[in-house]
C-alpha cells in the first residue's frame, strides 16, 4: 500500500472486521483527526468484544495521552507503553533531563509497526498513526509503504508482538496514572463521536474512497501476491552488544557477503547509514553480480539529520556501482 488513502481505509476496514483480536504496535502516534477516526473504529472493535492490545513507544508524551484515552474508551481496550521514561506526566523538559541520565536505557526504542487482526490478517510497514502518514496533513507528508500481508507470516507477527507485550520493558498505561472513571469514559467517547460527526466519519478529502480498499477488503475482494516470506525484527531486551551489525538484518548478515541473495535486492529506507561489515557485504554481492537498488531520503530532507551524520558518507557505496535513488 503506496498511498496514505489506502493504507488508512485499510486500517478502518480491519478494525471494523475484527471478530476476536486485535494488536496494533506503533512508535508514535498523532493527536488528529485520523488517529481518532482510527481509535474510534478500535472502540466500536472493544465493544463487539474484540480483545484490543495496543504496544506504543514512550518516546513521544503523546503516546501517554492517546493510551490514556483508549483504556478510559473501554475496559477492553489494553495499552501498555514500551520502556517508558519514569518521570510523571508528559514535561517534555522533564523528559530530556531523565533522557540524559539515563540515556543507556532510554536511549532504547521500539521502531515496529504492526497491525494485526484476528492473528489472519496483519498490516506491516514503515507507518506510523498520524495525518502525516494518511495523506491527512496539508503542511507534511511522509512517502510510506505498508504490506497487508495474509497466511503462515501473520503468525509469525503475532508471535513478534506477544514477544513485546509480555516484555518487561512493556508497561500498562495505568501505572502512570489514575484509573479512568465513568466520567472520563464518557467523555472520551462523546470526544471521538464528536471529531467523527463533524468530517462525516473519514478524513474531509476527496480520497476518502480512493481506490475501494474498504468494498473491497469487506467484499472479501482483495487480490494477493503469494510468495515466501521472512520476518526479521530485534528483540525487545536487545542491546549494543547484541545488535546485528550491517544494514539488514538477515537479508545480508545471515551468511558472509549476503550469500542468499542471488539476484536482486532492493532497500527502501528513509535512513541508509550501513555498517562497515555492511558495507563489505554489499561489496561482496556486487562481485557476485547481484543487482543493488537503494531508494531513500536525502540527507538533507531527514526528519532528524542530526541523527544521522553518517548518511553523506554513504557517497562511496553509490560510487562502487549501487543504485541509490
Amino acid at each position: 500500500m503506496a498511498s496514505g488513502q489506502s493504507a488508512f481505509m485499510t486500517r478502518s476496514a480491519l478494525a471494523d472486521a475484527a471478530e476476536r483480536t486485535l494488536d496494533l504496535q506503533y512508535y508514535s502516534v498523532g493527536d488528529d483527526l485520523t488517529t481518532d477516526l482510527l481509535l474510534l473504529g478500535i472502540l466500536g472493535a472493544a465493544e463487539r468484544g474484540v480483545r484490543v492490545r495496543i504496544l506504543l513507544d514512550d518516546i513521544s508524551p503523546l503516546a501517554r495521552d492517546f493510551g490514556r484515552r483508549a483504556s478510559a474508551a473501554h475496559p477492553g481496550i489494553h495499552v501498555r507503553l514500551f520502556n517508558p521514561f519514569k518521570v510523571a506526566g508528559t514535561s517534555s523538559l522533564l523528559r530530556l533531563g531523565e533522557f540524559i541520565f539515563d540515556s543507556e536505557r532510554l536511549n532504547r526504542r521500539m521502531h515496529n509497526k504492526v497491525w494485526v487482526t484476528d492473528n489472519a490478517v496483519a498490516i506491516v510497514g514503515s507507518r506510523n498513526l498520524g495525518d502525516e502518514y494518511f495523506s491527512a496533513n496539508s503542511n507534511v507528508n511522509f512517502c510510506d509503504i505498508d504490506v497487508l500481508a495474509a497466511g503462515p507470516i501473520v503468525a509469525e507477527l503475532s508471535r513478534a508482538f506477544d514477544n513485546y507485550w509480555n516484555s518487561p520493558a512493556a508497561v500498562p498505561v495505568q501505572a502512570f496514572g489514575d484509573t479512568p472513571d465513568a466520567a472520563e469514559t464518557e467523555f472520551v467517547r462523546r470526544t471521538l463521536q464528536a471529531r467523527a460527526a463533524s468530517c462525516g466519519g473519514a478524513p474531509p478529502n476527496s480520497w476518502r474512497d480512493q481506490g475501494g480498499w474498504r468494498e473491497a477488503l469487506g467484499a472479501d475482494n482483495v487480490t494477493l501476491t503469494w510468495a515466501p516470506a521472512l520476518l526479521r525484527y530485534d528483540q525487545p531486551d536487545q542491546d549494543k552488544a547484541t545488535l546485528t551489525s550491517g544494514i539488514a538484518h538477515g537479508a545480508i548478515d545471515d551468511e558472509p557477503g549476503g550469500a542468499r541473495t542471488q539476484n536482486e535486492l532492493l532497500i527502501v529506507s528513509p535512513y541508509f547509514v550501513p555498517s562497515p561489515t555492511g558495507r563489505r557485504h554489499l561489496a561482496q554481492m556486487r562481485e557476485r553480480g547481484v543487482r543493488i537498488a537503494v531508494l531513500t531520503n536525502s540527507w538533507p530532507r531527514l526528519t532528524r539529520p542530526q541523527r544521522t551524520p553518517g548518511m553523506p558518507a554513504t557517497a562511496p557505496i553509490v560510487a562502487r556501482g549501487h543504485r541509490a535513488a
